[in-house]
């Protein structure tokens, strides 16, 4: 897929010092940033998520989903435990 971008002058100027060096392309350097910035800010979802449920949980206003969810987690976890 083709984007068009609007860069700070000075920030092109430092990713084309970034293209020369790397002998690699324009796009090669936006696509490795890109997943890298994309990679670090997933887990802040995953995070995010986590602490909805909780929240959820203590203040007993649990989603019909979520109980859901647990209910299937919990019968799946007793079913692979020996008793």
């Amino acid at each position: 897929m083709k984007t068009a971008i609007s860069l700070p002058n000075e920030l092109f100027e430092e990713l084309e010092a970034l293209v020369k060096e790397s002998g690699g392309t324009r796009s090669e350097i936006y696509v490795a940033a890109l997943r890298e910035y994309v990679a670090r800010h997933v887990p802040d979802r995953v995070t995010d998520a986590f602490n909805r449920l909780a929240d959820e949980l203590e203040n007993g206003t649990e989603e019909e989903e979520t109980r859901s969810f647990r209910r299937e987690a919990t019968r799946r976890a007793f079913e692979r435990t020996e008793w």
